[in-house]
């Protein structure tokens, strides 16, 4: 058995959920609404009949502590996890014998013949012709031959009009658009999904310091986007499109200062999406396309950013007056291409400067500077969600008795941001590690914050219980962490009320 089917349990289902959820949950599980459930390795990926047509796919990670990281198709957004998220743990939970285990596909083709491989990758992409972009993006050129430099440095031929005609489909399926006109918010979360295909391919050539390609699929996707009527439906009814817009302006920005562009072809992004802006300022206050026109305009001259990432002027002196509302994107947006680019001083400087302090200590963690940002975290943190973000570093770098402590100093600071999220934290990987008492003071401090959490401070207990049973020490342990409890006024060792 995986370590953590020793740490799910319908307790700590029903903890990932509102109450109302939670039951709807359970009356789908009750009904076997659960079809599909499979598990590899650490991934469980289910589907759910519900009220469409088409089952809600559903996707639990897990780890040693637990659910990780939770997904479904469903538009849910209202706080926990949905319905049928906690059908599907309710049914792994519940129904072992209903789980299909296979292998993690990382394992599957780990020895597989190429050559198979080859075949397997071609009749997908036939049975699904829309990821033909994506595979071809995503491959290095094979036939290099004598061409040398010349084959490496040949950019995608994007085909702008076939991109425009996509958007269009998209926006304007005149079919479907009657069909679902009486549900504008659904039909907005589906053209959200279908254009995050495309822009998908946008980070991909961005990420490949592709700049160029990256603006050629932008520019008819963006163009497209600032139709008049889909645009005002958007914003009546979906948040969804605002956080579309966003991802965009931030993935133009990073293109525009990665492509090596000249002046004019420069001048003519800038009056594109300067009159983009001013259109998106008919509909919000703080418009996209925002941080994309400052990269058009400054690229990287701006000498304050000049001389940030030299490490030579403080926060005050980066802006000219009051930091603009975007300011936190318009630096990230240069971090990121920093970080491509393997410009790590740099990087440091301008996150330092700019006060981004997840980014800094996050970064000296993957630099392999783990002293430097211990030292920094001690020094620098203000908030527990600061703390975790450093903490959750440490523990992927295989640091884990450093992120513990790093955890432990967040939940003593005054600013109370995040407190239960990093406690929580705390609590399940000091379980793990068997360091009960950390974990002990950190279901303390959970339930401190959130009286909800009492069940599990008991759920920590009963930890302490089942380990201290296999150890065949099991009175002293337990009576030491119920000792804690009575201390804390939350349970009575005799009566076991709270």
């Amino acid at each position: 058995m995986a370590d953590f089917d020793l740490t799910l349990t319908e307790a700590a289902v029903r903890d990932l959920a509102r109450s109302q959820s939670y039951d709807r949950g359970e009356n789908y599980y009750d009904e076997g609404a659960v079809v599909e459930l499979v598990r590899r390795g650490e991934t469980i990926r289910a589907a759910v009949e519900g009220s469409q047509y088409e089952p809600y796919q559903v996707r639990i990670e897990l780890d040693e502590t637990g659910v990780v990281d939770t997904a479904c198709s469903c538009p849910y957004n209202h706080g926990g996890i949905c319905k049928h998220r906690v059908a599907v743990l309710l049914t792994y939970v519940r129904d072992s014998d209903e789980i299909d285990e296979r292998p993690p596909v990382s394992e599957l083709v780990a020895d597989a013949d190429p050559e198979g491989l080859r075949d397997v990758l071609v009749d997908l992409v036939e049975s699904r012709p829309e990821l033909a972009e994506q595979v071809e993006s995503r491959l290095e050129p094979l036939d290099s031959g004598d061409e040398g430099d010349d084959a490496r440095d040949r950019r995608p031929d994007i085909n702008r009009e076939s991109i425009r005609q996509q958007v269009q489909y998209i926006l304007r399926p005149t079919e479907d658009r009657s069909a679902h006109a009486y549900d504008p918010y659904e039909a907005v979360e589906t053209d959200v999904e279908k254009l995050g295909n495309l822009l998908d391919q946008v980070r991909t050539a961005v990420e490949a310091g592709d700049g160029e390609t990256a603006l050629d699929i932008l520019e008819p996707l963006a163009d497209e986007l600032m139709d008049e009527e889909w645009l005002a439906l958007s914003y009546d009814d979906s948040n969804a499109i605002f956080e579309f817009f966003d991802e965009v302006d931030r993935v133009l920005a990073e293109a525009l200062l990665t492509a090596d562009l000249s002046e004019a072809e420069r001048a003519d992004w800038e009056d594109r999406l300067w009159a983009w802006e001013q259109e998106m300022g008919s509909y919000t206050h703080q418009p996209p396309y925002s941080v994309a026109l400052e990269a058009a305009q400054r690229d990287w001259d701006f000498e304050p950013v000049q001389r940030a990432m030299q490490g030579d002027i403080g926060y005050a002196d980066l802006w000219e007056g009051d930091p603009p509302w975007y300011a936190e994107d318009f630096v990230r947006a240069r971090l990121n291409v920093l970080k491509r680019q393997d410009r790590i001083e740099e990087y440091l400087n301008l996150a330092e400067t700019a006060d981004l302090i997840d980014d800094y200590v996050t970064m000296l963690v993957k630099a392999d500077r783990i002293d430097e940002a211990i030292e920094y975290g001690r020094r620098n943190l203000y908030s527990p969600k600061e703390a975790l973000t450093l903490a959750k570093a440490l523990r992927e770098h295989d640091q884990s008795e450093a992120a513990l402590e790093i955890a432990q100093h967040g939940l003593t600071l005054d600013d109370s941001s995040g407190q239960a999220e990093l406690a929580e934290w705390l609590r399940d990987r000091a379980s793990s590690m068997g360091e009960f008492e950390i974990a002990l003071e950190a279901a303390i401090a959970a339930f401190a914050v959130s009286p909800t959490q009492i069940v599990l401070v008991i759920g920590v207990v009963n930890s302490i219980r089942r380990v201290a049973q296999h150890l065949h020490t099991p009175y002293e342990t337990v009576r030491q962490a119920v000792n804690r409890l009575e201390d804390a006024g939350y349970v009575s060792y005799e009566t076991g009320s709270l």
